[in-house]
């Protein structure tokens, strides 16, 4: 099975003793670099989220950015984050990133959503 996820990146980051001391007993460590971005978050149908300031959108307009309360949140997407990528960002969530359910569902099964992420469930409004 294979998935869309635009330009995303793993990044291997080695864990060290410190500086100078060479690599601990820890296994190495990754950073998700997801770069590709959808316009499908719809903050008016979302909850426990609060707008924090407004930013250029890159097209000549502004787009509102929200702050997400962790372990509170419950997030709308419109039925446009059903189509193309399985992994992307939102400008106006800076600090979250979205999986299709094809995608999460291939985490479950591989065993990864129970100990490296504690994914949510998003509204399709």
């Amino acid at each position: 099975m294979t998935f869309n996820i635009g330009d995303a990146q793993f990044f291997k980051v080695p864990i060290h003793l410190g500086e100078g001391l060479g690599p601990s007993a820890y296994p190495d460590h990754y950073i998700l670099n997801v770069h590709d971005k959808k316009r499908a978050f719809m903050p008016e149908h979302s909850e426990e989220i609060k707008w924090s300031y407004d930013k250029d959108d890159g097209q000549g307009g502004k787009i509102g950015v929200w702050r997400c309360m962790y372990n509170k949140d419950i997030l709308a997407v419109s039925e446009a984050a059903l189509e193309g990528l399985d992994l992307w960002a939102e400008d106006a969530v800076p600090t979250r990133f979205f999986f299709s359910d094809r995608l999460k569902r291939a985490l479950d099964e591989a065993g990864m959503n129970k100990s490296s992420f504690r994914l949510v469930e998003a509204r399709v409004v």
